[in-house]
């Protein structure tokens, strides 16, 4: 009980940090423009971004957290929730989850990620999700992309590495990416090697830790 009470109030405290930093941009017209919400959980950060006019795609493996986000845009056409993981190459992969995860409390979704590694999730306690080329799907895009948020448990190391090395970035007018290099220690090295490609070829659009 005492843990689900801890991540309750966790959530909590994440969306409104979220919401004081996207102040800025939720005041901006984005009407005509496309904005990738990867890890969209229940939805509450892709509803900020309806707020702006943009056509938004929301990723979320989790079933149980995918159903929540779906219900919530129930009857919105401009909010298209898709059921699978965003990575480097389409396929089935497998999603852990949190030991106190059950089918029941959504609380502990956000916990779910595609790197079995990762501290806070169980390598027994897993499911077989689908998961799209993300490189590939922006590819796809004719429209501009104003904003492109990853929080993706682990999983945003190699798609950061493949934006960087195919400039895919430069399609995209910003990019926010929550690390989890502290769950995830095999993390910290990749993770200071994109820092000092950001700093070495000036890349500004690019932000890490942005919660």
């Amino acid at each position: 009980m005492l843990e689900k009470i801890k991540r309750k109030i966790l959530n909590r405290g994440a969306y409104w940090i979220s919401y004081a930093k996207l102040i800025p941009i939720l005041q901006k017209d984005l009407r005509g423009t496309i904005i990738m919400d990867c890890g969209a959980n229940r939805g509450e950060i892709a509803e900020l971004f309806a707020k702006t006019g943009a056509e938004i795609y929301a990723f979320e493996p989790d079933p149980l957290a995918f159903r929540l986000l779906k219900n919530r845009f129930s009857g919105n056409a401009s909010v298209h929730c898709i059921q699978k993981a965003v990575w480097i190459e389409p396929g089935s992969i497998d999603l852990y989850l949190h030991p106190d995860q059950d089918g029941n409390n959504a609380d502990f979704t956000v916990s779910s990620s595609l790197v079995k590694e990762k501290k806070n999730v169980s390598q027994q306690h897993k499911i077989e999700i689908e998961a799209i080329d993300l490189i590939d799907f922006i590819r796809q895009q004719k429209k501009r992309i104003s904003i492109l948020k990853m929080d993706i448990e682990g999983a945003e190391i190699e798609i950061l590495q493949r934006l960087i090395a195919e400039k895919l970035y430069q399609r995209i007018e910003l990019i926010l990416v929550e690390t989890h290099e502290t769950k995830i220690p095999e993390q910290v090295e990749p993770l200071k090697a994109i820092k000092k490609t950001l700093q070495d070829q000036q890349i500004h659009n690019i932000k890490l830790n942005w919660i």
